[in-house]
């Protein structure tokens, strides 16, 4: 696809984790920094606790103007995930819905909750299951807003006057006339920003191949509830079934089958909310979320911003499961998001960003690290892997097998490319809960992993000073280690394995030289414990490529984590 011009559209559902910086975008309208891969917090330091929910805009009753409610709910194992990153729960046990509330979608604070374990409970409904996947709209002909929440084998509605809350329980409703199965297989509210008609957005449970839209409204028996239902998608299992409009079109958007993991995101679009929806039940990728599965999230909602100069923002929030899968710190991820000429979304994967909600602006933050998924916690299954996800490569990094053995999902001698690290091991030094893992149980081996650092049509890598971080460690200190950077972006021709080799079928042999470090380099045996390595490299603004080369005696491991690449000056 040739990209002439691209209109850059913010996906933001920025939060309250926001640094207000000195300088301005346009007269006095400010940038502030949105930070992914954390926790985020309140304009009054309070943990925000906020999954598969929603943002809307409604009319404060408290300050007499529109605002923006972000919901979301409150799970007892996401404090306990905070509390200690190390550990993985099982389950999710629903304490409350929450509710945020901003004049600038950058700084929240809370509104408390809008609907809780004991206010179910108190109506005789049992929230001791799953409840989640919501969104609330208001519903003009009952002059009430209505959450719809996914409650175990049933959709929920709770109703209130106020979009502060609290919400009380209304009804339940069985989906099985509407998509087949009693309840939905992931679900939010969209609604139309030039109506404000509220949409259910959803998927039938079982097989997840079929997805739908409902107009939420009165329906006959004068209760609120779905008033028709369009099946607008028949095709592959999808899941997180969210939608946003932008530039007069809609886009039915979904993951990947993949439960807790983290997946690439995938849209149709249409002209009218109900459809066509094009490719014809042909779900697309979004462009740039292969290298890291869309910031290691799962589709959770959008939100279009309206500029001043009749541009529009759409804002990308994904949810990222972390008390439950363990894929990364934080529980929010929002990017900005971009469009090729013919309207093709382009995801923006960024750490470090700044935002002027005035304006809808953005820009790549100082603090981005232009390294993607260096914490390898894209893949959350041991790698090779030969179910669903079948893969055997990992995520956004290139694997050249110099000498040993080749990784193969059918081979007893295959090498395991990635490490599960374990409490112990994260308490005495690795950073997150997945490692990159270089070793060879059976032969002596060397192995180069690295990583194009490029320019795309929508982030430009800048000239400048940058630090090459990583934290590495071996069971054995006669392992030698190279960080490198190179300005051969090409690989030589030689046995390896990347995401686009592995997708087509393809490998490579006969290795004929080594790459030449000629930016920078550095050489060292790495210790029995986690230790920070860096070097400094100085850019032209050219494409370069970064890694690791490394090799080491049979039985050995050398085992690498949380690498960055920041531009320092």
């Amino acid at each position: 696809m040739t990209i002439r011009h691209i209109k850059n559209t913010l996906l933001l559902c920025s939060t309250a984790l926001i640094t207000l910086l000195l300088n301005s975008c346009a007269s006095d309208n400010k940038y502030y920094t949105i930070n992914n891969d954390t926790f985020w917090y309140t304009t009054d330091a309070k943990p925000i606790n906020s999954q598969g929910g929603g943002i809307f805009k409604f009319y404060d009753p408290q300050t007499h103007q529109e605002r923006y409610f972000w919901y979301g709910v409150h799970y007892k194992e996401a404090d306990l995930y905070r509390n200690n990153p190390t550990m993985r729960h099982p389950k999710c046990s629903f304490l409350g819905v929450t509710t945020y509330i901003s004049d600038n979608l950058t700084e929240w604070q809370s509104a408390g909750y809008a609907l809780t374990y004991e206010d179910l409970n108190n109506s005789g409904i049992n929230a001791n299951g799953w409840l989640g996947r919501m969104g609330v709209t208001y519903v003009k002909e009952k002059q009430t807003y209505a959450m719809f929440i996914q409650h175990d084998t049933l959709l929920m509605i709770c109703t209130s006057k106020s979009p502060r809350g609290p919400f009380e329980y209304y009804r339940h409703i069985d989906m099985t006339p509407y998509c087949g199965t009693s309840h939905a297989g992931d679900q939010t509210v969209f609604v139309d920003p030039d109506t404000n008609i509220g949409y259910l957005i959803y998927s039938k449970a079982r097989g997840r191949n079929q997805g739908f839209i409902s107009q939420i409204g009165v329906d006959n028996t004068d209760s609120i509830g779905l008033i028709n239902c369009h099946r607008v998608f028949a095709g592959e299992g999808r899941e997180g079934n969210c939608m946003f409009k932008y530039d007069n079109h809609y886009y039915m958007c979904a993951s990947d089958l993949w439960g807790w993991d983290c997946s690439h995101a995938y849209f149709l679009k249409s002209k009218g909310i109900f459809g066509p929806y094009l490719p014809t039940n042909d779900m697309q990728k979004f462009i740039g979320v292969e290298r890291d599965f869309a910031h290691q999230t799962q589709t959770g909602f959008f939100y279009t911003l309206r500029n001043n100069d009749n541009s529009e923002t759409v804002l990308y929030c994904g949810d990222r499961w972390s008390d439950f899968a363990n894929n990364g710190a934080g529980y929010n991820q929002w990017v900005p998001i971009s469009f090729t000429d013919d309207n093709t979304p382009i995801f923006n994967s960024l750490s470090s960003w700044d935002f002027c909600p005035q304006t809808g602006k953005w820009r790549i933050g100082k603090k981005n690290n232009y390294i993607l998924n260096g914490n390898f916690e894209a893949d959350r299954r041991i790698i090779p892997e030969p179910v669903k996800p079948r893969q055997a490569f990992i995520t956004g990094w290139d694997t050249e097998f110099i000498e040993g053995n080749v990784v193969a999902h059918e081979d007893t001698l295959s090498p395991q490319l990635n490490h599960r690290n374990s409490t112990d091991e994260q308490n005495n030094g690795a950073q997150y809960k997945m490692s990159l893992n270089i070793a060879d149980k059976y032969s002596d081996y060397r192995r180069r992993i690295s990583q194009r650092i490029v320019s795309t049509p929508t982030v430009t890598i800048p000239k400048g000073k940058y630090i090459f971080t990583a934290r590495i460690c071996t069971n054995d200190t006669t392992v030698n280690t190279t960080m490198f950077a190179s300005s051969s972006i090409e690989l030589p021709e030689g046995i390896f394995v990347s995401s686009l080799d592995v997708d087509n079928g393809i490998i490579k042999h006969n290795l004929k030289e080594d790459i030449t470090y000629d930016i920078s380099s550095l050489s060292f045996r790495p210790t029995n414990k986690w230790k920070e390595y860096s070097i400094e490299i100085v850019s032209d603004g050219k494409p370069f490529r970064v890694g690791f080369d490394i090799k080491g005696p049979k039985g050995s491991w050398c085992r690498i984590d949380a690498v960055s690449l920041i531009l320092t000056e």
